[in-house]
Formats: structure tokens, C-alpha cells, sequence
């Protein structure tokens, strides 16, 4: 049986229209974001280390003296994140920074102190090099003008933030021995407030 163009579409309408109503259901499926923290840095500008487990949280109020005479209070935080390096080692990092009171972190933070805004206390890499050896590395001296660590997004609902980092570090015993952290980002990293 032939049936004209127009009835043909109307078919083809019917049974697809038919198809999608079916295929509604009442269940709503909800998706929740899953905030998966990522801390990672590269030591050699190539390949990317990762950290297994990171903390952000506060410590101590602390007043900060400028050079001027003046002075300002700040809520130190540190950053910590502890994992194993490309050669096998684990490693923890400690990043203290001094931040501005108001629980607002967005900024960059340099050793050299901003007034409202804070600085970076202090920056340490510590890997064990086997049993119970350890090298400590902390800011070399020569580099503090390049030294930063980044807040570039926060989320106060969540308390996450996100942001990037570069730093080189030398050796406590043998200030010869650098490191140089490139490509040093954090992402979805949780913090708490007191």
C-alpha cells in the first residue's frame, strides 16, 4: 500500500515521537562533581611528579614588620603535600604562607611581603634519601625575586582553591645542590579556617 509523501512524514514523526516519550522516566538522575585535589610540580621542566596527599590549613596569627616602621597581622596557612619523586624517594613539601585575615586567598604571594595582601614564610622540600637519611632544602637566596605562589581561583562555598607555584631551593648542607620547581601547580585543594 502506497501512502503519500505527507502521511509518510507523519508516520515517521509518530514513531520517533513515540520512541522518545517511551524512553522518558520519572527517575531523575542527579551527577555530582567530584573534586579530586591534584598537587604537581617538575623538577627538570619535562616530566610532571604528582602528590599523594595535600593539606591546607591555618596556623598561628603572626604581625609582620616592614622596613618603614609599620606593621600588619596576618593568619599563617600552610600548604603541605607528600608523595614520592621520579627517583623513587618520598618527599614532603611544606609551604607557609601569611595571608591577609579576611579569608580571602586570592593573590600572589612573594618572599618579600605586600602589605594587604601577605607573603611566603618560608618554602621546604624534604626527601628521604634512604632509611633514616633525609636532604632538606629551603629558598636560595640568590632567586627570591623570582620565587611565587599563586592563588588564582577560590571557592568559598567549598573552600577550594587553585593555583601555581615556582621556586628554587638549595640543599641546608651543601648550598651547592639546587632544585628548581617548574610547572608547580594545585588544583581543587581544600582548606579550613578557624
Amino acid at each position: 500500500m502506497k501512502y503519500p509523501f505527507k502521511t509518510k512524514l507523519l508516520l515517521i514523526l509518530a514513531v520517533f515521537s513515540s520512541a522518545l516519550l517511551s524512553s522518558c522516566r520519572d527517575d531523575i538522575e542527579v551527577y555530582n562533581i567530584q573534586r579530586v585535589p591534584v598537587f604537581s610540580f617538575s623538577t627538570d621542566n619535562l616530566n610532571t611528579q604528582f602528590a599523594d596527599a595535600v593539606n591546607f590549613y591555618p596556623g598561628k596569627t603572626i604581625v609582620h614588620y616592614y622596613d618603614d616602621g609599620s606593621s600588619e597581622v596576618f593568619q599563617r596557612f600552610l600548604l603541605t603535600a607528600d608523595g614520592t619523586n621520579a627517583s623513587g624517594n618520598s618527599f614532603t613539601i611544606n609551604i607557609e604562607l601569611d595571608l591577609i585575615k579576611d579569608g580571602t586567598f586570592i593573590g600572589i604571594y612573594r618572599p618579600q611581603y605586600e602589605k594587604t595582601v601577605g607573603g611566603i614564610y618560608s618554602f621546604n622540600y624534604l626527601e628521604k634519601v634512604s632509611g633514616n637519611t633525609y636532604k632538606s632544602y629551603d629558598l636560595d637566596p640568590a632567586t627570591l625575586d623570582e620565587v611565587f605562589c599563586r592563588v588564582e581561583r577560590q571557592n568559598m562555598e567549598e573552600k577550594l582553591v587553585l593555583g601555581d607555584f615556582f621556586a628554587q631551593l638549595q640543599n641546608d648542607q651543601n648550598t651547592n645542590e639546587k632544585i628548581v620547581f617548574y610547572q608547580g601547580s594545585f588544583k581543587d585543594i581544600s582548606y579550613v579556617v578557624q
